[in-house]
């Protein structure tokens, strides 16, 4: 969960300063505020999360920065009795842009917890299924669109916390996972899933699993703990979360794949890495950490290839 607006600066443009465009008055409701995704475009950056005004704006916890203002997405998100609700992740596909989190409305349409805002007509469009739980990761290849998250049932239906919608319908996707899923990440026809789960449709997994078209796979030993985050760069993979030891090996809330081995940063932060962002050769994360080494970070750092 990003829970500063200065990320944005960063994803926009690399520079090495902080604007203050974003900063006062913020994302703001009436406490416990966050920032949990954003998406950048060629034309502005999308956020999502839980605040109820930016810079006065009455928002609804998904807002957009256009290069000079923020601008609301119609009511944006609530709960069915008018409340602000949680928007967890943003995925665009073509025109179509998808949030999801735990909500109950979308604009003026009534939805469960998923909907998408058509960015060239700038109306909501209801994504039918009433899902049981959150959905917490939302991803697509081709004309199908995955989710991943909390639930177990979607229109009375049992689901294994993946599901798959082709256009027309939802689909259980190849037997699921036995617990939450905060990940889901397409690449090379493979499905990357994370997140705190122990067995992917009864094969033994830690945490982690892929999907490589045509079985469910180990992903290397994974990982003890809760992964929350999976980011691709090349041939290597990274992920971040709330663990100590990859396959055994000790590399705490943060690792790399490479070459079929895990390793650590040379120095690690000293907690949840919650989100893993790449800009150019700079990676940045956010998450519940204070400290890198002596550096102090309170919850965000960039690395630069060489250092912190």
């Amino acid at each position: 969960i990003l829970c500063l607006c200065f990320f944005l600066q960063w994803q926009v443009s690399a520079q090495s300063f902080w604007d203050d465009q974003f900063i006062n008055p913020g994302a703001y409701s009436s406490g416990g505020d966050y920032i949990s995704d954003m998406l950048t475009t060629e034309d502005g950056v999308y956020i999502t999360g839980y605040f109820g005004t930016i810079d006065g704006i009455i928002t609804n916890s998904i807002a957009y920065w256009n290069g000079d203002s923020w601008e609301n997405l119609s009511t944006g998100l609530k709960n069915e009795d008018g409340s602000i609700a949680d928007g967890y992740e943003l995925h665009l596909s073509e025109n179509l842009l998808f949030v999801v989190g735990e909500f109950e409305q979308a604009g003026d349409s009534a939805v469960t917890n998923i909907a998408a805002w058509d960015i060239t007509t700038k109306e909501w469009i209801v994504v039918p299924g009433a899902f049981n739980d959150v959905i917490r990761t939302v991803t697509s290849s081709g004309s199908n669109l995955y989710v991943g998250g909390e639930f177990t049932e979607i229109d009375g239906n049992p689901y294994d916390h993946i599901a798959v919608w082709d256009g027309e319908s939802w689909n259980a996707f190849q037997g699921g996972v036995n617990g939450t899923v905060n990940v889901l990440k397409r690449e090379d026809g493979q499905l990357y899933v994370g997140g705190d789960f122990s067995s992917a449709n009864g094969l033994a997994v830690n945490n982690l699993a892929i999907w490589t078209g045509a079985q469910w796979t180990d992903f290397n030993g994974g990982a003890d703990g809760e992964v929350f985050d999976i980011h691709i760069i090349g041939d290597s993979v990274l992920v971040a979360g709330n663990f100590e030891q990859l396959n055994g090996a000790s590399i705490p809330y943060l690792g790399i794949l490479s070459e079929g081995f895990w390793a650590s940063f040379p120095i690690q932060p000293d907690g949840v890495v919650y989100d893993i962002e790449e800009n150019g050769n700079e990676i940045a994360i956010a998450g519940d950490f204070d400290q890198i080494g002596v550096l102090q970070t309170n919850g965000f750092a960039i690395w630069d290839d060489n250092s912190w």
